[in-house]
């Protein structure tokens, strides 16, 4: 699995090694999986206009999924 994580809110990057722990995750979670993964880890802001945009709900939330255009 190719996985790809964009760090958005700086409050994120205090975790040492975010990058390998969102990959120790998605590893436990999806194991063998060969779809790529796009993470976002962003802020309460961002979340809520992502999920007002695509979900129509205007609050935050803590996990938004796309699934993948093919």
């Amino acid at each position: 699995m190719n996985i790809t994580t964009d760090v958005e809110d700086p409050r994120w990057a205090t975790l040492r090694e975010v990058e390998a722990l969102v990959e120790r995750v998605v590893a436990a979670v999806l194991p063998n999986d060969p779809r790529n993964l796009d993470v976002l880890l962003t802020g309460d802001v961002e979340i809520q206009a992502l999920n007002k945009q695509w979900c129509g709900k205007d609050s935050a939330t803590n996990i938004l999924s796309f699934p993948s255009p093919d």
